[in-house]
């Protein structure tokens, strides 16, 4: 999944779920800064050397054992179920028991600090579930895929170069299938490499139902405190028509879902920005020294940020102390 359902629908759901605005923005802002937070290498603000915990990197996948286990495991590819002393299972599943286990860890920390990133970063892997389904976070040939194929006007069109340049990619998460898996509009199929069955995936009803159980987990934390402001039956339509849209354009799409929170709500759902939290966590000199998605781990070591008495209390850090104890409960119960 990508920006739009991480953010938008995320917002959508969780404030018709019953959040308020400013929660619901905030746990939808950390369910996409998952994809989001490339920041890698100890930081220095004031006087403290702040250590953040890097959970995606942008471009090509990394290969390495250690950003699969730390990175692509625990955040994007999780495995269905915690290790019980057999072989593990790497292969995601759609709402796995781990991904449930995850979601119900965070939502025991239900008013504790830091508690809506701790559910946001839960709710983009619980998502990821649906639409990374029978890929894997490790480099491995149950990976490989091939003949791609996308349904366009009701009729199944190979992808032509695509099929050729992607096969070349590394056996790791959807590498080889590219950001089809992501898109909520795209229904495509694929084969598994020596099946000869293909695999059909049609992403605007896996991503309708991941949204129905992301609003009933929400429900369910919310049920004895708070009524919902919207019914699922009332808003279920119209997440369907937003998804299955086949519109390409991103703005455009995430644009229909700020209208919809307006209509909805009567409230501006802010247009996300990926460089936001940093910003007001990090108070930087110059913009240019939040702008790291490319650095290599020497340059973090020329950073310095002033940094502010609310530092430590800040979004930013909530979300990287939130990445940690995922990290740490997966990767305990896997590796």
């Amino acid at each position: 999944m990508n920006e739009e359902f991480h953010y938008y629908t995320v917002a959508v759901v969780a404030r018709a779920a019953g959040f308020c605005h400013e929660e619901a923005v905030t746990l939808a802002y950390a369910s996409q800064y998952v994809d989001d937070a490339t920041e890698s290498e100890p930081i220095r603000v004031g006087e403290t050397l702040f250590e953040p915990v890097r959970t995606a990197y942008l471009g090509p996948f990394a290969t390495s054992w250690s950003v699969q286990k730390r990175i692509y495991i625990p955040f994007h590819f999780l495995p269905p179920h915690p290790m019980d002393g057999g072989p593990v299972d790497f292969v995601t599943r759609a709402n796995s028991p781990f991904a449930r286990a995850l979601v119900n860890a965070a939502a025991r920390e239900v008013g504790k600090g830091g508690w809506l990133c701790r559910l946001g970063v839960a709710l983009h892997t619980y998502a990821d579930s649906w639409a990374h389904e029978g890929f894997s976070g490790r480099l491995h040939e149950e990976n490989d895929i091939e003949d791609i194929h996308q349904l366009r006007n009701r009729r199944w069109r190979p992808l032509g170069w695509q099929n050729v340049v992607w096969d070349f990619l590394p056996d790791i998460g959807h590498a080889e299938a590219g950001n089809l898996p992501d898109l909520a509009w795209v229904t495509w199929r694929y084969r598994k490499a020596g099946a000869t069955t293909p695999v059909v995936r049609e992403n605007p009803r896996l991503f309708l139902r991941a949204a129905r159980a992301i609003y009933g987990r929400l429900r369910r934390l919310l049920r004895s405190s708070r009524p919902p402001q919207s019914p699922w039956k009332a808003l279920a339509g119209t997440v369907a028509q937003l998804l299955a849209d086949p519109q390409e354009e991103a703005q455009r799409r995430c644009r229909a879902w700020q209208e919809v929170y307006r209509g909805l709500f009567g409230e501006e759902l802010p247009t996300y920005d990926r460089y936001t939290w940093r910003s007001k966590a990090l108070a930087p000199i110059a913009s240019r020294d939040l702008e790291w998605d490319s650095f290599k781990p020497d340059d973090f070591r020329h950073l310095r940020f002033p940094g502010g008495s609310d530092f430590l209390a800040s979004n930013w850090v909530a979300f990287h102390r939130a990445a940690l104890r995922q990290r740490h409960l997966v990767l305990e119960q896997l590796l």
